[in-house]
C-alpha cells in the first residue's frame, strides 16, 4: 500500500468503513502525487461519515495516464467502475474530478452492500502477466471505446531554416510551418505538415512550399507535456524568377523528420516547439548572366520553428 493511511475506528456510526488502496499502472503518476491524493481521499472519506480502516468493504483504485486522459477504475469486491477523465484541465481540477468519482463509486458501493463481512483483500500485483485482469482495460466489459478514441489538433509555427553551409550561399530562411495530427489514444496517428519558405538574391525571388504526410507516434513525458516524432514524405515546390523573366517551376520529392514539444497551456491551447530535418533528392541552384551562382539550396535542411495550436479535439 503506498502512503500512510489514517486508521481510525467508529463504533457509534452505522456507516460501512471503508479500505483504501491506490495504485498507477504508468510512471505518470509519483508516490508522493499518489500519497497526497489518497490523503486528500481519506479527508473526504472521514467528512462523509466512512471510518477508514476495518474494511467492512475495500476499495480499490487504479490510475491508467493515456495521452489527453485518465482512465480512473475503482474496484470493490466484485464490483468495477471504470471512468475517463480528461487530464487537459488544470491540474486541481483533475485532481477534484478523481476525488468526485471515487466517492461516487464507494456511495453507491455501500447503499446495494448488504453482507456484514468482506473477503479478504488481496494486494494488487503492479507488474501483474498479461493475462491479469488489472490490464483488462480494452476488454469489453470495460468500455472498449476508450481504446479506440482519436484526438485532433492542429497548429501554426514560425521559424528559420537552414538551406546551405557552403559560402556564400551560407544563410537561413524564414519559415512558416502549419502541421495537423491525428493521435490514437495508443500514442499512434497520423502527421501532416504544410510549410512555405520565402527566399531570394539579388534581381531573384524564391517561393519554396513544403508538403509532407506519415505516420506519427506521441507520447505524454510530463502531465501537460507530450512529444512528437513523424516521418512523412512528400514533394518540394519551388518557384523562382528574375525581374521580367518567365516564372520557373519544378518538383522535388522530400522526406522530414519532424520531432515535436507539445505543451499544454490551457484546455484546447498547446505550445508547439518543433525542430525539422529533411532531405530532397536533388539541389537547387540559380546564376546569373555570367554564369555565376546566386542562390543555392543544398539536398539537406534544418528548421526550427515555435508556435501556438489549439487541440485536442473531442
Amino acid at each position: 500500500m503506498s502512503g500512510t493511511l489514517l486508521f481510525l475506528m467508529a463504533a457509534c456510526v452505522a456507516v460501512p468503513s471503508v479500505g483504501l488502496e491506490m495504485q498507477s499502472l504508468d510512471e505518470t503518476w509519483g508516490s508522493e502525487e499518489r500519497t497526497s491524493l489518497e490523503d486528500d481521499l481519506t479527508a473526504r472519506l472521514l467528512e462523509r461519515g466512512h471510518p477508514v480502516g476495518g474494511a467492512n468493504s475495500t476499495i480499490e483504485v487504479e490510475l491508467v495516464t493515456l495521452p489527453s486522459s485518465i482512465i480512473v477504475v475503482v474496484r470493490s469486491g466484485a464490483q468495477t467502475e471504470v471512468h475517463e477523465i480528461s487530464s487537459s484541465g488544470p491540474i486541481p481540477i483533475v485532481r477534484l474530478e478523481i476525488i468526485h468519482r471515487v466517492l461516487s463509486t464507494i456511495a453507491h458501493v455501500s447503499e446495494e452492500d448488504t453482507e456484514p463481512e468482506q473477503a479478504p483483500f488481496e494486494p494488487i500485483d503492479p507488474y501483474p502477466q498479461p493475462s491479469d485482469s488489472s490490464l483488462a482495460i480494452g476488454e469489453p466489459s470495460r468500455e472498449p471505446e476508450v481504446a479506440r478514441a482519436w484526438n485532433y489538433d492542429a497548429g501554426a509555427s514560425v521559424g528559420v531554416i537552414l538551406r546551405g553551409v557552403d559560402p556564400p550561399h551560407r544563410g537561413f530562411d524564414g519559415w512558416v510551418d502549419l502541421t495537423f495530427a491525428a493521435v490514437h489514444s495508443s500514442g499512434w496517428g497520423i502527421g501532416t505538415s504544410f510549410g512555405l519558405v520565402p527566399s531570394g538574391a539579388v534581381d531573384l525571388s524564391v517561393l519554396e512550399a513544403l508538403v509532407s504526410v506519415g505516420p506519427a507516434y506521441r507520447r505524454a513525458i510530463a502531465r501537460r507535456l507530450r512529444f512528437q516524432v513523424s516521418a512523412e514524405l512528400g514533394a518540394l515546390f519551388h518557384l523562382a524568377w528574375f525581374v521580367d523573366e518567365p516564372t520557373t517551376r519544378r518538383i522535388d520529392a522530400q522526406a522530414a523528420l519532424p520531432l515535436r514539444l507539445l505543451l499544454q497551456l490551457r484546455k484546447r491551447l498547446v505550445l508547439f516547439v518543433s525542430v525539422q530535418a529533411a532531405v530532397s533528392h536533388r539541389q537547387r541552384r540559380h546564376y546569373n548572366v555570367e554564369g555565376t551562382p546566386l542562390w543555392t539550396r543544398q539536398v539537406w535542411r534544418i528548421g526550427w520553428a515555435v508556435g501556438l495550436g489549439g487541440g485536442p479535439w473531442p
